[in-house]
């Protein structure tokens, strides 16, 4: 109802998520069937849209300035003294942490970690930061959506994870080239190569609004 539906198509959502239930099944062994209290079917066409609804209001429950793309989310927070940006990270990491547990949503500790974008002088700090008791790792680059980026934001990482992408695609036109028409090898050159340099072009506006910022803490894989 908050996000404006109504009536049928309420009705339509309220059946479609009511009374299900489910099992595990191992093997020829198979659990009794047990009501599902939240979440949506797996592997349901409407399960995407459902948990983008549902994860919608993450935004509204920290100061982080929050990036939300399906299931992978990045959190960024900036302050130009270290200490302070420590405590306001910390501060609002709990807050979404408790968000995401009032929710029933779990987050993947082991797969969440955090990066510094700043200045030389900061780079050796002691910085640490921890959800639920676990301490969170730092690294110095992170690859999200497809790109990969680094606490000094260079290219260096990205173009030799490209180089690899596309010398692979040549060795396929290569092995193919005497058996394809021009037709066929400028579909593969768009689908293996211009996507890839198109899509690196694309990041290069984040990483400009990154460098606005002279102190910056980048998390994703919540």
């Amino acid at each position: 109802m908050y996000y404006g539906i109504t009536g049928k198509q309420n009705s339509f959502f309220e059946s479609y998520l009511t009374n299900r239930k489910q099992c595990t099944k191992v093997n020829n062994y198979s659990s009794r069937f047990q009501t599902i209290k939240c979440g949506v079917p797996q592997g349901s066409a409407m399960g995407p849209l459902l948990f983008l609804i549902y994860v919608n209001d993450l935004p509204c429950a920290s100061s982080f300035q929050t990036t939300l793309f399906a299931d992978d989310t990045s959190l960024h927070l900036s302050h130009k003294d270290i200490k302070m940006l420590q405590l306001n990270v910390q501060n609002e990491l709990d807050k979404v942490d408790t968000s995401m547990r009032f929710n029933r949503l779990s987050i993947n500790y082991s797969k969440t970690a955090y990066m510094i974008l700043t200045a030389t002088r900061f780079q050796n700090c002691n910085f640490e930061i921890s959800m639920n008791g676990v301490r969170t790792q730092q690294t110095d680059s992170i690859k999200y959506l497809g790109v990969i980026i680094d606490n000094k934001l260079s290219c260096k990482p990205q173009i030799s994870s490209l180089c690899r992408k596309l010398s692979q695609a040549c060795g396929v036109v290569c092995k193919i080239r005497h058996f394809a028409d021009t037709k066929i090898l400028r579909l593969i050159y768009f689908s293996l190569f211009h996507s890839y340099l198109q899509y690196w072009i694309i990041d290069w506006d984040e990483r400009i609004k990154l460098l606005s910022d002279p102190c910056k803490c980048y998390k994703t894989e919540l």
